[in-house]
């Protein structure tokens, strides 16, 4: 999950920070694997679950202006 940011192409709702927890609770209770992939942020990263977590630079393509930026983004597992 990515925050304050639409990613990509997909112009859906942003998730608030009840969604985010929500997501939390529903993973925490998920008894098989889970991959999450978004931006470093406090909520994921407080979550004791995790077993791994890998972050790392990502080039971010910005279609106005035609111009690309760099980025962090994570991968959280839970097995």
């Amino acid at each position: 999950p990515y925050f304050d940011t639409h990613v990509g192409t997909y112009q859906g709702p942003k998730f608030t920070d009840k969604d985010h927890e929500n997501l939390i609770s529903l993973i925490r209770r998920t008894r098989g694997r889970v991959i999450l992939s978004g931006s470093p942020n406090e909520i994921y990263d407080s979550a004791t679950f995790w077993n791994h977590r890998e972050e790392w630079g990502a080039e971010k393509k910005i279609k106005i202006e035609s111009r690309s930026e760099g980025r962090t983004e994570c991968l959280w597992v839970k097995h």
